[in-house]
Order: structure tokens, then sequence, then C-alpha cells
């Protein structure tokens, strides 16, 4: 899965970011 959270931050990984 794409964790919109961390591409929010300008970073694209496949983890739940809390």
């Amino acid at each position: 899965i794409v964790d919109t959270n961390s591409v929010k931050k300008g970073c694209v990984r496949t983890v739940a970011d809390p």
C-alpha cells in the first residue's frame, strides 16, 4: 500500500505511518 501521510511528507513508503 501507499501511505498518503508519507506522500505528503515527500516520501513514498509502503508502510503505515502513525
